[in-house]
């Protein structure tokens, strides 16, 4: 919650003009993917899943969530499941 996304239409749209600007002054722009792992929380994942991380250690820190009126609150990070070398592709 509160980090800028690229994933729905708005967004795409505010970026275009972001981008506009910064190539209008010759300038170079690129995203950034941020897995978020163990510092996520289980509301946001698929069936209220763990979250994923290379070991099952807590992050021991908050993260921010969007409270039914929208707006963002801090929360205790949930504890991650670690990642199974099977579920690796390859």
């Amino acid at each position: 919650a509160g980090a800028p996304g690229l994933h729905s239409p708005e967004q795409i749209a505010a970026w275009q003009k972001i981008t506009a600007g910064v190539h209008a002054e010759n300038g170079h722009i690129a995203v950034q993917l941020w897995h978020t792992g163990r510092i996520s929380h289980s509301s946001l994942q698929p069936g209220g899943a763990a979250p994923v991380a290379p070991s099952a250690l807590s992050a021991g820190t908050r993260t921010s969530l969007r409270d039914e009126n929208g707006h963002a609150i801090r929360v205790d990070t949930s504890m991650p499941r670690a990642l199974e070398t099977a579920e690796i592709p390859g």
